[in-house]
């Protein structure tokens, strides 16, 4: 009984799964990861940090925050623009991130009608019953 559980458990353990599916899991998951660590990723400011988010929020209203000269709206651009050209498009991957508001698009090497092979979204409140979102896609 021993000798059956165990060649039992060494097949269905030892399963190939197939690379495509593989392919697609760690797809998904490097656009979930982006998203969500670029939201959280910190903007130093002279006395204080701001998240993405936070540069999203202001920026998707009366933008009040200002560093060094620049609107929120300015680093917001600034740092996605940097974070994209750092990963996705120096490794040659097209991908598409669309802020709802502030209605912001960057693309590289996505169309209209380019399939996603793996998408990422995420829903920021900006103030009490409104919310804006962002969504990252990696495309074919």
């Amino acid at each position: 009984v021993l000798i059956s559980i165990g060649v039992y458990l060494l097949i269905a353990l030892g399963r190939h799964v197939p690379q495509q599916d593989t392919r697609s899991y760690i797809t998904d998951k490097q656009a979930q990861n982006f998203l969500f660590s670029l939201l959280d990723t910190q903007i130093p400011c002279i006395t204080t940090t701001y998240s993405v988010q936070e540069l999203i929020v202001d920026c998707a209203q009366n933008p009040i925050i200002s560093c060094q000269g620049q609107s929120s709206c300015e680093i917001l651009n600034q740092t996605i623009e940097t974070a994209l050209n750092e990963t996705f498009k120096e490794w040659g991957t097209h991908y598409e991130l669309k802020l709802e508001k502030p209605a912001y698009i960057y693309s590289e090497g996505c169309t209209a009608n380019s399939e996603k092979s793996a998408k990422a979204l995420q829903p920021i409140p900006i103030t009490f019953g409104y919310t804006t979102k962002a969504e990252f896609g990696v495309c074919r």
